[in-house]
């Protein structure tokens, strides 16, 4: 999803791919996914009216939000130097 999205032709002006190794950009990909999957659960506990589930549910999509807002910010401290 991610690399379809950096493969775009209206951002390849931006030069996606070279600010982050292909490496990153496949974790960033697959973080996307958990946040997707997470976010996908979350609306089915809410629709079933589990409640008691969400807690748990947040925790995970904000680890993953983390997770890529490290990258991304390691990649803007590193471009400062």
């Amino acid at each position: 999803m991610i690399l379809m999205f950096l493969h775009n032709s209206t951002f390849q002006h931006l030069n996606v791919m070279n600010f982050f190794s292909f490496q990153d950009i496949e974790k960033i990909e697959l973080e996307s996914k958990k946040i997707f999957q997470a976010l996908h659960y979350i609306k089915d506990v809410v629709d079933k009216n589990i409640l008691q589930m969400l807690p748990g549910s947040a925790s995970i999509v904000l680890e993953n939000i983390l997770e890529i807002h490290q990258l991304l910010n390691n990649y803007f401290i590193d471009q400062e130097r």
